[in-house]
């Protein structure tokens, strides 16, 4: 393909040449000698080629020229100044003063976001995108950088301007070098549908100021797909403009919906078109900058969020469009064209799909929302989410349970905006099939438990083809093997101070996905990952053994690591005393445990279920003197737990259980949650100290 790339550009060139091209720009002259010039090509006739260096026009005979790259006939490729440029709005933002002093915390300012788009019919428009950014800090070069992602196979994408402005006015235009045309699913030709065109404006500096612009053309419909766009009205950086204008013939039913705006910081306002239909213009002036928080819900639930949607009116309608083009799909593949399941329960097939079948990472922006040749996954032994539902989906219906097809909407997208009828929204696909308990499914990968990738969707919003309306998921699923991580520790110490340990490691549901990796390594390799444990708890630690119990391959529910090993001078030996620092219980709440207020909720990616216990048997002679003492703090949503016991050989136990079931919770919540990850902090840092009885 490369090659390939080269041999048409040179054609271009060589065309160029050939065709006494007059006035032509261009970036680039590359001489046989290894000179390049930056210019104007003149004219190419003959055996000369004429081009313009600083001003000053040279001739090169055309044997000596390797290549010439011309400039793209960019709008405003011609202005030096920022005086030139023939944009009204560009001149009121160049002529509007910037101070970075205004937004000490950001790094970029957003001075104009512009987003058009003329609908033409529900599945097919015009979509255009204008931003103007000032560059104040270092950190915000990457505001040079951007990207527009497209189905090459019903859209077209067209660069309309880019420019850097600085400080003094000088412009420069964005280079052909700076633009690239990328296939990111080239690697696999069933999906190979996305093309994505990523450019870099010059000069990112502080001070300067970014100008771009491109159009998106969807020109032929796709399948069950209706025009569907999500704007955020603010983020992480400041932003002076943002106007959304959405334009809709009469014919269009359009549906909108503005989210997290108590404060009407929003306005909207209904323009009358010529010839019928209308113009729908949303704005915000000044969003400020939202800086982030430990554990902060999801950019989305934050800000305003504008949903418009086209298609069907209703859920019900949407879900019945759906179900209807999966029943022709059905009919085209019938059950006796699949090939032949590998099992008959629901486990069973879903372990064959998940753990045969490899994931292959392609977005429904390249695969639609319809699935393809159940058959041709089960070949390939690949496919995108949609096709591996949708080949467990057959094999289940093929085997008699009652199993549903599903759209989820995972929690990290920020909230389902109900209002909007569109499956688009949710673009995970998943399968329900019914019961005494309905058993949620989402097709995972070969390290994957049963109902772990669907119990790690906890609490997302989910629509199934035929409901009136999305539900939400539970906040905690039992199709799952419960998720834990346990440890448990015997350390006996001798008179020098060596302890000698005994770590046992179990970790339960998805957590046990770090051990069930160890499948593919080797003996040697299980080695070097038993000592880095051993060591993370101790540097000093030696004579390590290991032991893994339950085979990794079988994706257990739970699986066991127990580490042997010694730390040399691990207690502080004194002739009648005897202390230690265990590090096993060593937890750090820095992240959350800052003063200050806090602005936005609590939110979890999941449920968290934690235990250590440690238990240190003394030299002989030496009885418990101070330790750990017992705490605790159970609050709804999280507890933590410290029970400490002292035995009667003269052993101290110390086991700290923390519990996490909430999702989400509210600000107020906070200090109370910032407590409880305090305690368990505290609990680690007390040393256990023991006297030598007389």
């Amino acid at each position: 393909m490369r090659f390939r790339a080269c041999l048409i550009g040179s054609a271009v060139v060589l065309a160029a040449l050939a065709g006494g091209i007059p006035v032509l720009r261009a970036d680039l002259i590359v001489l046989r000698d290894g000179h390049e010039y930056e210019g104007d090509l003149v004219a190419a006739a003959g055996d000369t080629v004429r081009f313009r260096v600083a001003g000053r026009e040279q001739s090169f005979p055309r044997a000596d020229v390797v290549h010439i790259r011309l400039q793209s006939a960019l709008a405003w490729a011609g202005c030096r100044t920022a005086a030139e440029i023939p944009d009204p709005l560009f001149q009121e933002v160049w002529k509007t003063p910037c101070d970075p002093r205004t937004w000490p915390g950001a790094d970029q300012l957003l001075l104009l976001s512009l987003d058009r788009v003329r609908l033409r019919t529900a599945q097919t428009w015009d979509l255009e995108h204008r931003s103007i950014t000032a560059v104040l800090k270092e950190s915000g070069e990457s505001a040079s950088l951007a990207e527009v992602t497209f189905r090459a196979d019903a859209e077209r994408v067209t660069l309309d301007h880019g420019v850097t402005v600085r400080p003094d006015g000088t412009v420069l235009p964005l280079r052909d070098t700076a633009v690239q045309f990328e296939a990111p699913l080239a690697g696999h030709p069933r999906y190979d549908t996305l093309r994505r065109r990523r450019f870099a404006l010059p000069e990112g500096k502080p001070g300067n100021l970014l100008d771009a612009a491109w159009r998106l053309e969807r020109f032929r419909p796709l399948p069950e797909q209706y025009f569907q766009q999500e704007y955020r009205f603010g983020g992480t950086t400041p932003a002076r403009q943002i106007r959304v204008e959405v334009d809709a013939p009469a014919a269009v039913g359009l549906r909108w919906a503005l989210m997290n705006d108590p404060a009407h910081t929003v306005t909207h306002r209904v323009e009358s078109l010529p010839g019928g239909g209308q113009r729908h213009v949303w704005e915000r002036a000044n969003a400020p900058q939202l800086l982030p928080e430990p554990m902060m819900p999801p950019v989305d639930d934050l800000v305003p969020v504008l949903v418009v949607t086209a298609g069907p009116a209703t859920w019900q309608e949407a879900g019945a469009v759906f179900a209807a083009a999966l029943d022709t799909l059905d009919r085209r593949w019938p059950d006796a064209a699949l090939p032949p399941a590998p099992a008959r329960d629901v486990a069973g097939l879903w372990a064959a799909v998940s753990r045969q079948v490899a994931p292959v990472a392609a977005p429904l922006e390249a695969t639609g929302l319809l699935p393809g040749d159940p058959g041709e996954t089960w070949r390939l032994r690949q496919g995108a989410p949609i096709d591996r539902a949708y080949l467990l989906y057959r094999w289940l219906r093929a085997a008699g349970q009652p199993v549903r097809w599903a759209w989820l909407r995972p929690r990290y997208q920020g909230a389902l905006c109900r209002e909007t009828p569109n499956v688009a929204l949710l673009p995970l696909p998943a399968l329900v099939v019914d019961g005494p308990k309905p058993q949620w499914l989402v097709v995972g990968d070969d390290l994957d438990g049963f109902g772990e990738p669907a119990a790690a969707q906890a609490g997302a919003a989910a629509f199934i083809p035929g409901a009136v309306a999305p539900v939400q998921l539970p906040a905690s699923l039992e199709t799952a093997a419960p998720q834990f991580l346990r440890q448990e520790l015997l350390v006996n110490l001798n008179a020098a101070g060596d302890a000698q340990v005994l770590h046992t490691i179990i970790r339960g549901g998805a957590e046990a996905r770090e051990l069930r990796e160890w499948r593919r390594l080797t003996e040697d390799e299980r080695r070097r990952e038993a000592e880095a444990l051993a060591r993370n708890a101790d540097g000093q630690a030696r004579d390590i053994h290991f032991r893994l119990r339950g085979n990794p391959a079988d994706n257990a529910p739970s699986l066991t690591l127990e580490l042997a090993y010694t730390i040399p001078g691990f207690a502080d030996r004194r002739e009648s005393l005897v202390s230690v620092l265990p590090l096993w219980l060593a937890f750090q709440a820095t992240e959350v445990g800052r003063s200050g207020p806090r602005q936005f909720p609590l939110y979890w990616s999941g449920p968290r279920h934690q235990t250590v216990t440690v238990e240190i048997l003394p030299p002989k002679g030496f009885r418990p003197h101070a330790g750990p003492e017992a705490a605790s703090l159970v609050r709804a949503g999280f507890a933590f737990r410290c029970e400490t016991a002292r035995l009667a050989n003269g052993a101290m136990c110390c086991t700290t259980t923390y519990d996490r079931t909430a999702l989400a919770a509210a600000t107020a919540v906070y200090p109370e949650f910032k407590e409880c990850l305090e305690l368990r902090a505290r609990s680690g840092r007390p040393y256990w100290v023991w006297r030598r009885q007389p």
